[in-house]
């Protein structure tokens, strides 16, 4: 407030914040691995690119639309 942020853009930020970094530490997988029998190295490949591109466009959008 003391600011002047727009409310609902800064829960916003924080939101899509905590989305990226799910994405880098994906504690979901843990069940998948197990269930799967895989390596935790096949996922984490997955899970890095997708952080990189997600960053980039959460990042994006938060400097242009809002």
């Amino acid at each position: 407030m003391e600011l002047n942020a727009s409310i609902p853009a800064s829960v916003m930020a924080v939101a899509m914040g905590e989305e990226v970094a799910n994405m880098l530490q994906p504690f979901w997988a843990l069940p998948l691995v197990a269930i799967a029998g895989i390596g935790i190295q096949r996922v984490l490949g997955f899970t890095v690119v997708t952080f990189f591109v997600s960053t980039l466009l959460y990042g994006a959008a938060l400097l242009f639309l809002i």
